[in-house]
């Protein structure tokens, strides 16, 4: 099939978190299988920088860059207002056999919407847990752009991939019909984890030894991705056990003075590091590192791609239901909780104090994303999907 994928970040832009890489390796795959996969996206790179081409093709994937009319919108608010994308659309769409969204609140996304309905295009929404209503200032906007398009966006989409059983309740809350909405887990390029990097390397760069045990935060420093109650929580844990460190890795999106002002306040500059942004095989060094990987979100974002990605690297991880992955508990490869400080500094006592249960977890963790979590296993779902889109009501 020929695809056409609407969205407002993509390879390069790894700053942008999960979803541009997520989205990159669906890509890739389906490129493999001989589908023609083309990527409208925002050229934003991060605060300060752009992607330099205007097209680019990257492991066969056609990618075209479009400016936006505000960088500071687009990094500091995620509002992206692409330059050309009404044109190119216009001039496109008719060539494609299906269009991809990965939003149904964004600009991007209601100019993919409107050209598919005027060309009679099947549209397939991959929401990235954008759907809940969100708070403040996002909320409002949600509020004002549902009833205009947001959901019409839901409720026509031949399919709405859901990452987990509460985004598939969120879509059919806003409208989609029932039978367009499927179980889609996030997928993970398993091939950057076959082989894993020896142990070390990333201790050896903050002088965190091998005696010391690791707990690992990696993600946007967000106020909703609970670092406030991990901080709270590790000092709680450093005071019965010196020997644990925690190790901070993410670009700001808000939350770095605030966290910075919190490690102080409890005197943990000794025992927490703060890694800045970490990308390529740093990062996979550093989930390879560490004892046990956590993200204790506050609000619902769906499955995490740095969980997964520490998952696939034998390292067991906590998460609260918020950013749960579909069957980890069932296949006892890690922990999910209530977002409650007590329970999890329970739970990382439980696992920390137990180094058979990390590493039984950690083999476990390993097997269970290769197997329902690669992305050929969300390939092969995906063209199951799309040979039956045309009979999808």
């Amino acid at each position: 099939m020929r695809i056409l994928i609407v969205t407002e970040n993509f390879a390069p832009c790894w700053a942008f978190g999960g979803p541009p890489k997520v989205l990159f390796d669906a890509a890739r795959e389906l490129v493999r299988r001989q589908h023609l996969v083309t990527v409208i996206a925002t050229n934003v790179l991060d605060k300060s920088s752009d992607v330099s081409k205007k097209t680019d093709q990257i492991e066969g994937v056609s990618v075209y860059y479009l400016k936006t009319y505000s960088r500071w919108l687009s990094w500091y608010q995620h509002i992206f207002l692409p330059v050309g994308l009404h044109n190119f659309l216009a001039e496109n769409i008719e060539k494609f056999d299906a269009v991809i969204l990965t939003s149904n609140r964004t600009f991007s996304s209601f100019w993919g919407y409107y050209y598919s309905k005027i060309f009679n295009k099947p549209h397939i929404l991959m929401p990235y847990g954008s759907l809940p209503g969100g708070s403040g200032f996002k909320k409002l906007l949600k509020f004002f752009l549902d009833p205009i398009f947001g959901y019409n966006i839901v409720r026509n989409a031949v399919l709405v991939l859901a990452q987990t059983e509460h985004e598939m309740n969120e879509a059919i809350k806003h409208g989609a019909n029932v039978n367009n909405v499927k179980l889609m887990p996030l997928n993970v390029d398993f091939s950057e984890f076959e082989i894993l990097p020896s142990k070390g390397n990333f201790r050896r760069k903050f002088g965190i030894n091998e005696k010391e045990k690791m707990v690992l935060f990696l993600g946007r420093l967000h106020k909703n991705k609970g670092i406030e109650l991990l901080i709270k929580t590790f000092y709680q844990l450093s005071q019965k056990n010196p020997n644990v460190k925690l190790v901070i890795i993410g670009r700001d999106d808000g939350f770095l003075s605030e966290m910075l002002t919190l490690i102080n306040s409890f005197g943990l500059k000794k025992n927490v590091f703060f890694a800045g942004p970490v990308y390529g095989k740093g990062r996979i060094e550093a989930y390879v590192d560490a004892d046990v990987f956590v993200l204790p979100s506050s609000h619902f974002e769906e499955t995490s791609t740095a969980a997964l990605e520490a998952c696939a690297s034998a390292t067991p991880v906590i998460l609260t239901h918020q950013a749960a992955i579909p069957g980890l508990d069932s296949h006892n490869a890690g922990f999910i909780i209530n977002y409650d400080q007590e329970e999890l500094e329970t739970t990382l006592e439980k696992i920390l104090d137990d180094e058979q249960l990390r590493i039984e977890m950690g083999k476990n963790a390993r097997k269970f994303i290769k197997e329902q979590y690669s992305t050929t296993a969300w390939a092969d779902r995906f063209e199951e999907m799309l040979n039956g889109i045309d009979t999808i009501s």
